[in-house]
């Protein structure tokens, strides 16, 4: 449960911002995700009061669930700026435009990089925002009503320190070893790219090693953390190995970036986004299709756009399932889930969006990790939801702040 609070000027200007969170926990494990996290970063306001607050209940233990915290926080927030928007008569996207801080608000940091105004301008260009229509409920295509919605995306960048180990083989190949996992989102791929980069030969001519706890100790897979933390270590080991001169059969290299990790200067970095969606509802049944779904991010350089275009699309999925159609049903006896599989648990597929895209916007940070990337696995998910939920006020005039979307929480108010 979210509760935000806005107090904002005539000018639509922030002048207090208030996010209490209210979670469950089980009797057995404290846990607490970070949900309101994101507000302290997100907009400028000279007041702002961010809580989280838990309940010990005899239920199973929450644990992270895409993007953990940001996707929950700033479905709320961003539901709440669309509020907002519409009691000033402020255009959704120059609201949030005013509202964007010069440094981070939480830490008086200044921010590594930060392109928020950018990515919100280039995807309404992109995404034909100047034909939204202010008024609810006026778009209509038939027995369809259609509307656009936006939010912004956050997510933190986070590396942690990890060791890596490079030697060249006797054919002259070079074997990278790290203990990293692959749980599908390409590392393998990526950190041999890196890898060859950071060589300076073919990629053909790197042979990784990875998944196994034998291997230079390597921080886990998660917090969108793996390549930065994984690739700062491959990048400084292959450089050490190079720097010895040509690559003989025999040469050998170890690397451990904790030193680095620590001596990093006090900023603030974040991935941002733009979310953007246009949704059609039935008015005789309260359906709620996506139509177009855009996401445009700042997310420092990309290495790989196939693994970066599919983390993204992915997240966003997960946003439309989050708004429209997944939810836990919790047995009330046993504190256990009803819909416990996939045949009661609806998650999306692909058509349940026809237009789905993802962009970013070229940006350049020299203060992260030496390859300029940020982690790119949750903040697809982040926003997207809200992007969606303002849509559907937007078509209907119907807004829906508990999730998911379904036919009994509109239909009644059409």
């Amino acid at each position: 449960l979210n509760h935000v609070r806005l107090g904002a000027d005539s000018g639509g200007r922030l002048q207090a911002i208030a996010h209490d969170s209210f979670q469950q926990t089980s009797t057995i494990f404290e846990f607490c995700e970070q949900t309101s996290e994101s507000t302290r970063h997100i907009y400028a306001s000279p007041n702002r009061a961010t809580t989280h607050r838990l309940a010990s209940l005899d239920v199973g233990t929450p644990r992270w669930m895409r993007a953990p915290g940001e996707a929950p926080g700033m479905f709320a927030v961003e539901t709440a700026i669309d509020e907002l928007a519409t009691a000033t008569g402020i255009d959704p996207i120059e609201l949030r435009i005013r509202n964007e801080p010069d440094v981070d608000p939480a830490s008086g940091n200044p921010f590594s990089s930060r392109s928020v105004v950018q990515c919100l301008r280039e995807g309404a260009e992109k995404f034909g925002w100047d034909r939204r229509d202010s008024t609810p409920g006026r778009r209509r295509e038939g027995n369809t009503l259609l509307g656009m919605g936006v939010a912004t995306a956050s997510y933190p960048v986070l590396i942690s320190p990890s060791t890596a180990a490079a030697r060249v083989e006797q054919d002259g190949t070079i074997t990278v070893s790290v203990a990293a996992s692959d749980i599908g989102t390409g590392a393998r791929t990526v950190l041999r790219q890196i890898a060859a980069d950071a060589l300076e030969v073919d990629a053909n001519a790197v042979t990784l090693e990875l998944g196994d706890s034998a291997l230079p100790k390597a921080p886990g897979a998660g917090g969108s953390s793996g390549t930065s933390s994984w690739g700062w270590a491959v990048t400084k080991v292959c450089t050490a190995l190079r720097d010895q001169g040509p690559l003989q059969p025999g040469n050998s290299a170890e690397a451990d970036t904790t030193d680095d990790v620590e001596a990093q200067k006090e900023l603030a970095r974040m991935a941002f986004g733009a979310q953007f969606a246009e949704v059609a509802v039935d008015v005789d049944t309260a359906e709620v299709r996506v139509r177009r779904m855009l996401g445009v991010f700042g997310i420092g350089k990309v290495m790989n756009p196939r693994l970066a275009r599919s983390q993204l699309i992915g997240g966003m999925t997960f946003g439309l399932g989050m708004a429209l159609m997944e939810s836990g049903v919790v047995d009330h006896e046993f504190g256990g889930f009803a819909n416990h599989d996939l045949a009661e648990y609806h998650i999306p597929a692909c058509a349940d969006v026809t237009d789905l895209e993802a962009v970013w916007i070229e940006e350049v940070d020299t203060e992260l990790a030496p390859m300029g990337g940020k982690g790119i696995g949750e903040i697809g998910a982040v926003g997207s939801s809200a992007a969606i939920g303002n849509a559907v006020y937007n078509a209907t005039g119907v807004r829906v702040r508990d999730l998911p979307i379904t036919l009994d929480k509109v239909l009644p108010h059409l």
